[in-house]
């Protein structure tokens, strides 16, 4: 059986032709900070936004949760 962790989808992220948002925590216990980044890195024209805190999931009262939110806002209003 195949795990997540397991699939590596670099060789597909140039294809990609969309509008494109990374938005990655750099303590996620979860995800490694720079595959967030080499993730963004490989989809051209992506925008990668780096976000203070520990958490995968923002929790309410968690620091990065407000620019979380306005990214995603200016993202969409694109």
């Amino acid at each position: 059986m195949t795990r997540p962790n397991d699939i590596d989808i670099t060789s597909e992220l140039s294809s990609i032709v969309a509008p494109t948002l990374v938005l990655h925590v750099r303590g996620d216990a979860r995800s490694l900070f720079d595959e967030g980044r080499k993730l963004a890195a490989g989809i051209k024209g992506a925008r990668f936004v780096p976000l203070e805190g520990r958490n995968h999931a923002l929790l309410p009262g968690d620091i990065a949760l407000q620019r979380y939110l306005q990214e995603i806002d200016m993202f969409l209003r694109n």
